[in-house]
């Protein structure tokens, strides 16, 4: 389990390529987003949960502000429309799956299954 915030699409790119298993994304604008504010601590939680040790989580910061979400790079590469938004990248960029899940235990679930 690692926790790696994103700042560039090249770092994105190479950490979600380099990972060793599957990686979850958690595209989010916390400075803004109370929905994020609030997924915030299901997403920490998920980390530190033993059944996910295999994930590594990344977390992509939108912006400061509403404006910025909409022309952040992962908008335009992603269809990233809303956040927070949760990812499932499986080795590649090119195939991210939705991951609904926005509380641990149904998060840990879906991730699981």
């Amino acid at each position: 389990m690692t926790d790696n915030n994103i700042v560039s699409e090249e770092s994105f790119a190479e950490a979600v390529l380099n990972a060793t298993g599957p990686v979850v994304v958690s595209f989010t604008a916390p400075a803004w987003c109370v929905p994020c504010q609030r997924f915030e601590p299901h997403w920490e939680k998920a980390q530190e949960t033993e059944a996910l040790d295999e994930f590594t989580f990344i977390t992509v910061n939108m912006g400061e502000s509403p404006e910025d979400t909409g022309q952040h790079w992962a908008s335009k590469r992603y269809g990233i429309l809303g956040v927070p938004q949760v990812k499932r990248f499986n080795g590649d960029l090119d195939s991210p799956v939705d991951v609904k899940a926005r509380s641990v235990v149904p998060l840990i679930r879906e991730l699981t299954a």
